[in-house]
Protein backbone atom coordinates (compact mmCIF):
# COMPACT_ATOMS: atom_id res chain seq x y z
CA UNK A 1 0.00 0.00 0.00
CA UNK A 2 3.22 2.86 0.48
CA UNK A 3 4.60 1.33 -2.95
CA UNK A 4 1.03 2.15 -4.53
CA UNK A 5 0.97 5.76 -2.72
CA UNK A 6 4.64 6.59 -3.29
CA UNK A 7 3.69 5.66 -7.54
CA UNK A 8 0.81 7.80 -7.17
CA UNK A 9 2.52 10.92 -5.75
CA UNK A 10 5.64 10.33 -8.14
CA UNK A 11 2.89 10.23 -11.19
CA UNK A 12 1.65 13.04 -10.37
CA UNK A 13 4.56 15.09 -9.59
CA UNK A 14 6.19 14.47 -12.70
CA UNK A 15 4.12 16.33 -14.94
CA UNK A 16 4.28 19.48 -12.53
CA UNK A 17 7.99 19.26 -12.85
CA UNK A 18 8.26 18.74 -16.31
CA UNK A 19 5.73 21.89 -16.88
CA UNK A 20 8.30 23.85 -14.39
CA UNK A 21 11.76 22.44 -15.86
CA UNK A 22 11.67 24.41 -18.89
CA UNK A 23 10.78 24.57 -22.36
CA UNK A 24 11.58 22.46 -25.34
CA UNK A 25 11.34 22.85 -29.05
CA UNK A 26 12.45 21.10 -31.87
CA UNK A 27 12.31 20.69 -35.76
CA UNK A 28 13.44 18.11 -38.35
CA UNK A 29 13.99 18.35 -42.05
CA UNK A 30 13.40 15.94 -44.46
CA UNK A 31 14.52 16.54 -48.13
CA UNK A 32 12.85 14.57 -50.15
CA UNK A 33 13.92 15.99 -53.12
CA UNK A 34 16.78 18.57 -52.92
CA UNK A 35 16.01 21.85 -55.18
CA UNK A 36 18.41 22.45 -58.03
CA UNK A 37 20.00 25.69 -57.39
CA UNK A 38 19.36 28.35 -54.34
CA UNK A 39 17.06 31.33 -55.87
CA UNK A 40 18.88 34.50 -56.49
CA UNK A 41 15.74 36.28 -56.76
CA UNK A 42 12.55 36.69 -54.70
CA UNK A 43 10.43 33.46 -54.27
CA UNK A 44 6.71 33.11 -54.50
CA UNK A 45 5.58 31.52 -51.27
CA UNK A 46 1.93 29.66 -50.39
CA UNK A 47 0.36 28.58 -47.55
CA UNK A 48 -2.10 26.24 -47.29
CA UNK A 49 -4.13 23.96 -44.62
CA UNK A 50 -4.24 19.72 -45.71
CA UNK A 51 -8.10 18.93 -46.20
CA UNK A 52 -10.05 18.69 -43.01
CA UNK A 53 -7.64 20.68 -40.79
CA UNK A 54 -9.03 22.77 -38.87
CA UNK A 55 -6.84 25.43 -39.46
CA UNK A 56 -8.56 29.32 -39.43
CA UNK A 57 -7.46 31.95 -42.25
CA UNK A 58 -5.99 34.22 -39.67
CA UNK A 59 -3.88 31.43 -38.32
CA UNK A 60 -2.47 30.76 -41.51
CA UNK A 61 -1.92 34.48 -42.20
CA UNK A 62 0.14 34.25 -38.58
CA UNK A 63 2.27 30.95 -39.85
CA UNK A 64 2.58 32.35 -42.98
CA UNK A 65 4.00 36.02 -41.64
CA UNK A 66 5.92 33.39 -38.83
CA UNK A 67 7.66 31.74 -41.77
CA UNK A 68 8.24 34.80 -44.52
CA UNK A 69 10.13 36.36 -41.88
CA UNK A 70 12.28 33.34 -41.06
CA UNK A 71 13.36 33.25 -44.78
CA UNK A 72 14.49 37.00 -44.79
CA UNK A 73 16.21 36.51 -41.17
CA UNK A 74 17.60 33.38 -41.64
CA UNK A 75 18.33 32.81 -45.25
CA UNK A 76 18.55 35.73 -46.51
CA UNK A 77 15.00 35.51 -49.20
CA UNK A 78 12.77 37.54 -50.44
CA UNK A 79 9.38 36.89 -51.13
CA UNK A 80 7.57 38.60 -54.14
CA UNK A 81 6.08 37.45 -57.67
CA UNK A 82 8.39 34.85 -59.40
CA UNK A 83 6.72 32.19 -61.67
CA UNK A 84 10.01 30.33 -61.68
CA UNK A 85 10.43 29.18 -58.06
CA UNK A 86 7.22 28.84 -56.39
CA UNK A 87 7.23 27.10 -52.49
CA UNK A 88 3.93 26.08 -51.60
CA UNK A 89 3.45 24.72 -48.37
CA UNK A 90 1.26 22.43 -46.63
CA UNK A 91 0.21 22.47 -43.16
CA UNK A 92 -1.04 18.80 -42.18
CA UNK A 93 -0.64 18.39 -38.41
CA UNK A 94 -1.45 21.78 -36.15
CA UNK A 95 -1.72 21.09 -32.73
CA UNK A 96 -0.74 23.48 -30.11
CA UNK A 97 -1.07 20.90 -27.12
CA UNK A 98 -2.86 21.14 -23.78
CA UNK A 99 -1.32 24.12 -21.81
CA UNK A 100 -1.04 22.68 -18.36
CA UNK A 101 -0.51 19.20 -19.85
CA UNK A 102 2.08 19.87 -22.20
CA UNK A 103 4.74 16.64 -20.67
CA UNK A 104 1.62 14.55 -21.55
CA UNK A 105 0.30 16.23 -25.30
CA UNK A 106 2.89 17.86 -26.43
CA UNK A 107 2.24 20.73 -29.42
CA UNK A 108 2.64 19.23 -32.88
CA UNK A 109 3.45 20.81 -36.23
CA UNK A 110 3.70 18.77 -39.43
CA UNK A 111 3.97 19.98 -43.09
CA UNK A 112 5.30 19.44 -46.50
CA UNK A 113 7.11 21.85 -48.68
CA UNK A 114 7.22 21.86 -51.96
CA UNK A 115 8.79 24.03 -54.62
CA UNK A 116 8.20 24.05 -58.34
CA UNK A 117 9.24 25.75 -61.44
CA UNK A 118 7.44 28.47 -64.19
CA UNK A 119 6.01 25.15 -65.67
CA UNK A 120 4.50 24.18 -62.49
CA UNK A 121 7.16 21.16 -62.41
CA UNK A 122 8.15 20.20 -59.27
CA UNK A 123 11.78 20.32 -58.27
CA UNK A 124 12.10 20.23 -54.84
CA UNK A 125 9.96 18.91 -51.67
CA UNK A 126 10.78 18.46 -48.19
CA UNK A 127 8.86 17.14 -44.82
CA UNK A 128 9.45 19.53 -41.91
CA UNK A 129 8.41 18.35 -38.38
CA UNK A 130 8.41 20.38 -35.09
CA UNK A 131 6.89 19.87 -31.68
CA UNK A 132 6.85 21.20 -28.24
CA UNK A 133 7.65 18.76 -25.43
CA UNK A 134 7.74 20.65 -22.47
CA UNK A 135 6.99 24.84 -21.54
CA UNK A 136 7.35 26.32 -18.10
CA UNK A 137 4.09 27.60 -16.43
CA UNK A 138 2.22 29.66 -17.96
CA UNK A 139 4.60 30.09 -21.07
CA UNK A 140 2.44 27.75 -23.11
CA UNK A 141 2.55 30.78 -26.38
CA UNK A 142 6.26 30.97 -26.17
CA UNK A 143 6.87 27.53 -26.49
CA UNK A 144 4.78 27.63 -30.01
CA UNK A 145 6.50 29.89 -30.79
CA UNK A 146 10.00 28.43 -30.64
CA UNK A 147 8.58 25.64 -32.22
CA UNK A 148 7.68 27.81 -35.42
CA UNK A 149 11.14 29.44 -35.57
CA UNK A 150 12.52 26.13 -35.39
CA UNK A 151 10.21 25.05 -38.31
CA UNK A 152 11.15 28.30 -40.39
CA UNK A 153 14.90 27.19 -39.47
CA UNK A 154 14.59 24.24 -41.28
CA UNK A 155 12.74 25.75 -44.38
CA UNK A 156 15.28 28.51 -44.73
CA UNK A 157 18.00 25.56 -44.44
CA UNK A 158 15.92 23.64 -47.28
CA UNK A 159 15.66 26.55 -49.79
CA UNK A 160 19.01 27.41 -49.06
CA UNK A 161 20.43 23.75 -49.22
CA UNK A 162 22.52 24.62 -46.13
CA UNK A 163 21.97 21.08 -44.61
CA UNK A 164 23.99 18.05 -44.10
CA UNK A 165 22.04 15.72 -46.51
CA UNK A 166 23.55 12.88 -44.77
CA UNK A 167 21.23 13.44 -41.32
CA UNK A 168 18.10 15.39 -40.41
CA UNK A 169 18.50 18.52 -38.68
CA UNK A 170 17.55 19.27 -35.28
Amino acid sequence: MERVRGLTAFGTLLPLFLCLSGCGASATLQVEKDIPAVPTRPISFTLVAAPGLRLSEQELNVLRVRFIDSLAWEGGLRVGPNDAFKVIGTVTQYEPGIWLLRPLTPGLFDSTWVVVDEHDKEIGRAHISGSIYTSKFGDYVDGLDKVLEKVGERLSEFLTRQYDASRPTK
